[in-house]
């Protein structure tokens, strides 16, 4: 693990956090009390990697996580069931921590932007599916 972010990834209002592991996927939340203990819950394995980003990408209000081959939707109970990947798009192998997801446009949709983790003036910008059905992302240069 090279860094971690925090988000509330489970909805629950509490930040939870979602490290960037190349040989891993997964995310933890902390369960309170005298002694605290950290949970792990389980990613798909395809966002075992080097980038790695939060937010909500097909307009549902929850919170999907997102990495440079793809995207994982959050499921109605983020910690317990599966999360779905979507291999929509494929970024660099190095994308940069964080992805952004981020409706820079004002269009009503999230954008996914990143850079090559390794060529920080590399940038793409990955539209997200649209609140009107659409679910489809493509891939286009910012520059």
């Amino acid at each position: 693990m090279e860094t971690g972010r925090l988000f509330d990834i489970d909805g629950d209002g509490p930040i939870d956090l979602l490290p960037n592991g190349t040989k891993f996927a997964a995310w933890w939340d902390i369960e309170p009390g005298e002694a605290p203990k950290w949970i792990r819950h389980e990613l798909p394995e395809q966002l075992a990697s080097h980038g790695a980003g939060f937010g909500d990408i097909n307009g549902d209000g929850r919170g999907d996580v997102v990495g440079p081959h793809g995207w994982a939707e959050a499921p109605q109970d983020r910690r317990n069931d599966r999360w779905e990947f979507h291999s929509e798009f494929d970024l660099w192998q190095d994308a940069s921590i964080p992805i952004l997801v981020q409706d820079v446009d004002n269009d009503g949709d999230n954008e996914t932007h990143c850079t090559d983790g390794l060529t920080p003036t590399a940038r793409r910008a990955v539209p997200t599916a649209s609140r009107m059905g659409r679910n489809s992302l493509s891939i286009y240069d910012c520059l």
